[in-house]
């Protein structure tokens, strides 16, 4: 099963064998062309409401799916400190996890280091686990994209103060504790509210 976000939509693309929401619209995608439909509605925001995208095969469906977009890879982390408080960012004010574009070359691993390290000035990071990856469309200039982002779970015991990275519209950079992610994530994005739930047990 797949979980795409658009601003605070969601479609899931999945298995006919899969067992539906009862109050969630099923779309059946016979053919490529009601594929083409259904996301020229969407992008042009004549969607409403959470969809549910079913073939027979649903890594097929997807790749019709991702088929219609330009894919783009980043990779961030969810970093926690020797007294287990979890690294937010603030930016366009919702707060959010440390994350960024993939570099040609780079490895998930490397690209969500690197990107952690730029955004908030962090060190001695340790990757400790790797999280669930998240789905999303967006604007780029004139063009749509589908972004997959690769989360990675990050340990550091460093004490070094946090710079938030201006240029990149970086409010501010905080360690909060994770009682308090809940919360955090209400102004945050849907993608990472239903991405980290599990994680945070709310």
């Amino acid at each position: 099963m797949y979980k795409v976000f658009i601003n605070d939509l969601l479609i899931v693309l999945k298995s006919e064998s899969i067992d539906n929401a009862a109050d969630t619209e099923v779309i059946t995608i016979g053919n490529p062309d009601i594929m083409k439909g259904f996301i020229s509605q969407l992008l042009s925001e004549n969607i409403t409401g959470d969809k549910i995208l079913v073939s027979s095969n649903e890594d097929e469906l997807f790749d019709v799916f991702s088929s219609c977009f330009k894919v783009i890879n980043a990779a961030g982390g969810l970093v926690l400190n020797k007294n287990s408080k979890v690294l937010f960012i603030k930016r366009f004010g919702l707060w959010d996890f440390p994350k960024g574009k993939m570099e040609k070359g780079e490895s998930p691993e490397e690209t969500a280091i690197r990107e952690v390290e730029e955004e908030t000035s962090v060190r001695g990071l340790e990757i400790t686990n790797q999280l669930p990856s998240t789905w999303h469309i967006y604007k780029l200039k004139q063009n749509w994209v589908l972004k997959k982002t690769f989360w990675f779970e990050m340990r550091t015991d460093s004490d070094s103060k946090l710079f938030p990275q201006k240029k990149e519209d970086i409010e501010t950079a905080e360690w909060r504790n994770p009682e308090e992610a809940e919360e955090l994530l209400k102004l945050s994005y849907r993608s990472l509210r239903e991405g980290f739930k599990t994680y945070f047990n709310y």
